[in-house]
């Protein structure tokens, strides 16, 4: 009879040690989860973060283009008034 305890008692211990090492395999996957839901929002975010600063970089340089360009011709406008001077002309100086 003593046997038949022991034995059942060891029956209900071996299935709980079972159902809480099931637990914390459950609680581990679900960390897992969500680290790795927290690592891909991060990801998002900084990348989010990278084309945001490319936009704004390329209106920049846009801006900058532009700018360039109506400098280029308003100096050609400028320029185009003087006549340029001949190399014989200037080294005759000499």
């Amino acid at each position: 009879m003593q046997q038949k305890k022991s034995f059942k008692y060891f029956k209900y211990a071996i299935g709980e040690i079972v159902l809480v090492v099931i637990g914390i395999l459950i609680a581990l996957q679900i960390n897992n989860w969500n680290e790795t839901k927290i690592q891909k929002q991060e990801l998002n975010d900084v990348l989010q973060s990278v084309a945001n600063d490319v936009n704004s970089d390329l209106r920049e340089l846009q801006l900058l283009s532009a700018a360039r360009a109506y400098i280029k011709v308003k100096s050609d406008s400028v320029t185009s008034h003087y006549v340029p001077l001949k190399k014989n002309n200037y080294t005759s100086r000499i």
